[in-house]
């Protein structure tokens, strides 16, 4: 059995104000992810499809042309290759779920 404790995981620096505590199985990755107030996740698109969950705060999201912001409870998926980008209007927590497993994040994160 493959377990952790994700909120006392190591804290990984995706972007400026933005960190990242990540769990990851053979076809499926976790992230726990704090963003502080006016962080923002720069553009970018990757070929895995996301599912972000907003557990506390205010997130704006850009997802391709559309734009909308999420409240704690909210959730939304990113489809696989779609340029997208976040500020964190307010401070805010997130469970983002990706598939496939990122595998850049994970040789990022060779310690994982």
């Amino acid at each position: 059995m493959h377990t952790i404790q994700l909120f006392a995981a190591e804290k990984m620096g995706l972007f400026p104000g933005i960190d990242a505590q990540i769990f990851a199985g053979k076809n499926i990755m976790v992230m726990r992810v704090e963003l502080a107030q006016g962080a923002i996740a720069v553009a970018h698109a990757h070929p895995h499809e996301q599912l972000s969950i907003v557990l506390q705060g205010e997130i704006t999201f850009v997802i391709g042309e559309e734009q909308k912001t999420l409240k704690a409870g909210d959730a939304v998926v990113i489809p696989s290759d779609m340029l997208h980008s976040a500020e964190a209007v307010h401070a805010c927590e997130l469970i983002e779920v990706f598939s496939p497993v990122r595998e850049d994040l994970m040789k990022r994160y060779s310690n994982l």
